[in-house]
Formats: C-alpha cells, sequence, structure tokens
C-alpha cells in the first residue's frame, strides 16, 4: 500500500515543477504507478516522476507558472482585461488586477485557465477574441 503523504508531497513537487493541474497529475501518476514494480517503494517511484519530468521537459512543455501566463498574454497581444473574459473571468473593476495577481503569482492559475490559455496559444480563437 502507497503511504498517502509520500504521494502527496512527490505530487506537489511534480505538480510545481511542471505546472500541471491536480486532475493531470492524477491521470499521470495513476499511469506511472502502473510502470513501478512497486509503487510504495519511493524510490522508484521518484525515478518515474524524474523520468517523466525529464520526458515533458524534452517535448517543451512549460509549467503555466505566472511568469509563462505573462508571456502567453504578450504572445497573443491581449491585456490583461482582454484576457480575463477569455479565460472566464467575469468582466468586473478588478479583472486586470486579478490577471496581474495571476502573474505574480499571488493567485493560482486554475486548471480551466490553463487548458484555455494552452489552446489559444495552439492557435484557437473564439469568435469573440478582440480585433
Amino acid at each position: 500500500m502507497i503511504d498517502a503523504g509520500i504521494i502527496e508531497r512527490t505530487v506537489g513537487i511534480t505538480r510545481k515543477t511542471l505546472g500541471l493541474t491536480l486532475n493531470e497529475m492524477k491521470e499521470d501518476l495513476a499511469a506511472l504507478t502502473a510502470c513501478v514494480d512497486d509503487p510504495s517503494d519511493r524510490g522508484q517511484m521518484r525515478a518515474a516522476l524524474n523520468a517523466y519530468e525529464a520526458e515533458q521537459k524534452a517535448l517543451g512543455i512549460r509549467p503555466m507558472t505566472g511568469e509563462v501566463l505573462r508571456d502567453a498574454r504578450k504572445e497573443l497581444k491581449l491585456t490583461g482585461s482582454q484576457l480575463a473574459p477569455l479565460i472566464g473571468l467575469k468582466p468586473s473593476a478588478s479583472v486586470r488586477s486579478h490577471i496581474s495577481q495571476m502573474e505574480l503569482g499571488r493567485i493560482p492559475i486554475q486548471a480551466h485557465h490553463v487548458r484555455l490559455i494552452r489552446a489559444y496559444l495552439s492557435g484557437y480563437r473564439p469568435h469573440d477574441w478582440p480585433k
């Protein structure tokens, strides 16, 4: 049986390194657990996670940190006020501040925000995309 504390700490470190959402990491952890002989062996799990992190980095997947969010917003040529409704934030006087706080790492970037931003970076444009 795997110690829940070990999984939680390991997943926390890997999630932070890769910038994955909790659900993405749960799916990946299930796949990793199936790949090792003894999931309760900390060394095997860490080795599997290290290999996974290296593979993700080799594929060029950057963690969705505040800095990456800012780079993405600039690459998309959007202001914070323009990006906010595109990722599901309700229009208000403070949306620009909310995006700024996300970029500074003070507010966590939610899973649905990450998926939308990655889709926009891949070329998807909704009908209400700013001109």
